[in-house]
């Protein structure tokens, strides 16, 4: 991750100056703040804090970038989407979700609002190209559109055309559960249905602010997590995996 995120970050940077390229326009994540479950509003002021490789391979690709386009003279803008979802016959993002939601198998965990961090493939495509046209010598912008868990799950549970989930269970019922997921995860050495990560999710109170791309250069979120969602459902049916 270091060799990709950090050093392949900082030779590209070298390959677009040689060009003669006068912006460099880099693509981060909001992992580079390292933020814990209940966070609460995450933006641009907030300290650097990553916990974990891949965070900090993100945070020193972003310094080695800054640095590598002050030294070649070149406007330097970052981006730092969430979590990236979209069509992918390999990836299939949020599958095992959606499947627990057409089963009606969905609960939900303790009593506290829930949220969820995602932003469409198509917005992050439409941000980078508004980031590319920016009249901005630097800048960092969040890119996300955080919604309630609950109103994403009512999203697609209407595109499966099943009852919205309602049913909410004890945090503690939800930790127990994943403790027995982590052991026998450890047993079995594969994934199971229930996890820590995925209790974590369920119960994630932390959210990341994509506004200020949009006050600053314009920029809007034309594509939407909504219809993101409605056409990852769809996609699915249609290849039978729902």
């Amino acid at each position: 991750m270091d060799e990709v995120n950090h050093r392949g970050a900082a030779r590209l940077v070298d390959a677009a100056a040689r060009a003669g390229a006068r912006r460099f326009v880099h693509l981060s994540s909001v992992g580079v703040y390292g933020a814990p479950k209940h966070a609460g509003m995450v933006d641009e002021q907030r300290p650097h804090r990553p916990t974990n490789a891949y965070e900090r391979s993100k945070d020193a690709g972003e310094r080695a970038v800054r640095e590598r386009c002050a030294a070649n003279a070149m406007a330097c803008i970052v981006l730092q989407p969430s979590n990236v979802i979209g069509w992918s016959p390999q990836g299939r993002p949020l599958l095992g979700l959606m499947r627990i939601v057409a089963k009606r198998w969905f609960r939900y965990f303790g009593q506290t609002e829930a949220w969820v961090n995602y932003v469409g493939v198509d917005d992050v495509a439409g941000a980078l190209i508004a980031a590319a046209r920016a009249d901005r010598d630097d800048a960092t912008y969040v890119v996300n559109t955080p919604v309630p868990l609950r109103q994403t799950i009512e999203w697609i549970a209407d595109e499966l055309a099943v009852p919205p989930p309602s049913a909410s269970w004890p945090y503690s019922v939800g930790a127990g559960l994943a403790a027995a997921g982590a052991l026998g995860r450890s047993m079995l050495r594969r994934e199971l249905p229930f996890s820590p990560e995925r209790l974590q999710e369920l119960t994630n109170t932390t959210r990341y602010d994509g506004s200020a791309i949009s006050r600053e250069l314009g920029f809007d979120y034309s594509h939407g997590i909504e219809a993101t969602l409605r056409a990852l459902v769809r996609a699915y049916r249609r290849e039978g995996w729902l």
